[in-house]
């Protein structure tokens, strides 16, 4: 759990390397975001650079949350395109307000991220958002 809460998988390559190898060279902690690049880190001949490393990000390597847009929601659907809660694999005090505040004043979302995650936020009960901090 703590390396998905920091945003990295741990790979080891084995492909390339022999057994007595350092760990080190063979393994390696890899953004989730960069997983389509995961080669670049274990230095193979002709492997792009790996990404420049990301700035860290609240809860678990999750993007943070985004002010509003001009359209009032365009920046969360953002967010939400490429995880689950506004702040990252959580539920957060952040999720019930904006959830209550549309509630309220607009109702369900109509774009494809934001529709889904307030569905989502919907099937807790109301005790259960009060509890997200």
């Amino acid at each position: 759990p703590g390396e998905w809460e920091q945003g990295l998988v741990t790979i080891k390559d084995l492909r390339n390397f022999k057994e007595d190898d350092p760990k080190e060279l063979k393994q390696k902690d890899v953004p989730l975001e960069d997983l389509a690049n995961f080669a670049s880190y274990f230095q193979l001949p002709g492997a792009p650079a790996p990404a420049a490393p990301a700035p860290a990000a609240p809860r678990g390597g999750a993007k943070p949350v985004q002010a509003q847009g001009a359209n009032g929601t365009a920046d969360f659907e953002a967010t939400l395109s490429d995880q689950p809660y506004l702040s990252g694999y959580r539920p957060t005090a952040a999720d019930r307000q904006l959830y209550e505040k549309l509630k309220a004043e607009a109702g369900c979302p109509t774009s494809s991220s934001m529709k889904r995650w307030y569905e989502h936020v919907g099937s807790f009960s109301a005790g259960e958002r009060l509890s997200w901090t």
